[in-house]
């Protein structure tokens, strides 16, 4: 990829002409560019998807979906050396977890039965067996495995705005996404975060259905969590909330200010990770209650954690040029959560909505006064300050990128999965394009 240099030393790509080589790739792992066939209602059991919810040492929870018809749910697990075949005898190691179901009917007229049992009380650091059955034939053997019970370094990813359904861009396949999904697959990832806008309307099954389709072997291996974008609302029951089709894919932890499971935070291996509701459709009065939530959440898990990260959906520093001029878009969400981080020493934040790939500086908040927002960033040294990053997963052109001297890595029209590996004294971070090419690499140290 090239890169020309732009204002304040900005590193910046005007990107890749990458629809040859992600053809090239598709072909190699063996999957199409285009959307991912649609399930039949009474096709069984698909869409098998792994999420956190408590201790993710101890617990794991996994959701299906499955026709009308099916019935009562259950998931079956071992631990190496056990047999399924003795999940019925005493004292076994087998984990039988009965599942919730619900049947919804969809906006687009089939109705569906969906699963979630939560694992608990399991080993750490081991790898797990597991089927799902709801009546019928059960699925292949698919693993699991929990995180260690200490400090241990490890690797987790994050991608946004994936965007299936969105608009053709020619010159690229619609969508990267199955690209995407392989690369987080081979990536060594414990588990996998969203900023949000993972489809294009959240009301549309086929669209949760293309998003599920090429992710298949990643969604049943490794957790995927995400924060609720704004088109996660779109189809939702009231203006802001979203679509039941998240919630049940969704499962999170709910130690929230609203206990939905839409803004959490949860510990894995001496990180604490946060995932803020904070997107275009999010009332003023939410975002001041997680404003609140977020200091004593940051300030409890500082004593306990080498790092903390935050992710929202849409980010506290715009680059699309439309969103900061004439009139700047969500002033609030910079207003609210930038001191609010800047007291607890956050050390990276990632986001999605503006569609570009960025990387800042290590920033302050400033105040000022009179200004919308009333809140400016200031460059300091590394290890002084956040780092915040947007990502994009979608390979569409957005072109009206706005370079500010904030930035150090400004990229349009390009797709990438940024994978963070979480060391002693520092994260590294890489964010790949589906193609291999590396758009960018940096460290993080940690902000006192």
């Amino acid at each position: 990829m090239v890169r020309t240099a732009g204002p304040a030393g900005v590193r910046r790509g005007p990107v890749q002409s990458a629809a040859v080589a992600m053809a090239v790739l598709a072909a190699a792992v063996g999957l199409t560019a285009g959307p991912a066939a649609a399930n039949d209602p009474g096709a069984g059991i698909s869409q098998v998807k792994l999420s956190l919810r408590d201790d993710p040492a101890t617990s794991v929870v996994i959701t299906w979906r499955d026709g009308p018809e099916a019935g009562a749910g259950s998931v079956l697990a071992v631990p190496p050396g056990v047999d399924f075949g003795r999940c019925g005898s005493a004292g076994s190691a087998c984990r039988v977890q009965p599942a919730s179901r619900i049947v919804l009917t969809t906006s687009e007229g089939p109705a569906y039965a969906y699963y979630s049992a939560a694992l608990t009380g399991l080993r750490p650091a081991t790898t797990y067996l597991y089927r799902v059955a709801d009546g019928g034939p059960t699925t292949a053997d698919a693993t699991f495995r929990t995180a260690r019970a200490d400090a241990a370094p490890f690797a987790a990813s994050v991608v946004g705005e994936v965007h299936i359904g969105d608009r053709v861009q020619p010159g690229w396949p619609e969508p990267a996404w199955p690209l995407v999904a392989e690369r987080l697959r081979s990536s060594g990832s414990r588990f996998v975060l969203s900023t949000g806008d993972n489809v294009n309307t959240g009301g549309l099954e086929s669209e949760w259905e293309r998003l599920a389709g090429p992710a298949q072997r990643l969604f049943a291996s490794t957790p995927y969590l995400s924060a609720v974008g704004n088109h996660e609302t779109y189809g939702g029951p009231a203006a802001g909330e979203p679509s039941p089709l998240f919630a049940v894919r969704f499962p999170q932890p709910t130690n929230g200010p609203d206990g939905t499971g839409r803004t959490f935070s949860f510990d894995y291996q001496g990180v604490h990770v946060v995932v803020l509701e904070a997107n275009p459709t999010t009332p003023l009065a939410s975002l001041q209650a997680q404003a609140d939530w977020l200091d004593r959440d940051l300030a409890a898990a500082r004593t306990r954690t080498r790092f903390q990260i935050v992710l929202t959906h849409a980010p506290p520093f715009h680059s699309k040029q439309s969103r900061v001029t004439p009139t700047y878009q969500n002033p609030e969400i910079r207003e609210l959560f930038v001191p609010v981080m800047d007291r607890n020493g956050v050390d990276l934040v990632v986001s999605g909505h503006d569609m570009h790939y960025v990387r800042s500086a290590p920033l302050r908040g400033e105040p000022d006064p009179g200004a919308i927002p009333a809140v400016k960033p200031r460059v300091v040294p590394p290890g002084q300050g956040t780092t915040y990053v947007e990502v994009t997963s979608t390979g569409m052109s957005y072109p009206d990128l706005l370079v500010q001297p904030w930035m150090r890595v400004a990229v349009a029209r390009t797709a990438v999965s940024l994978t963070l590996r979480f060391g002693a004294l520092s994260i590294g971070a890489q964010a790949v394009a589906p193609d291999g090419t590396v758009i960018d690499g940096f460290s993080v140290r940690p902000v006192p």
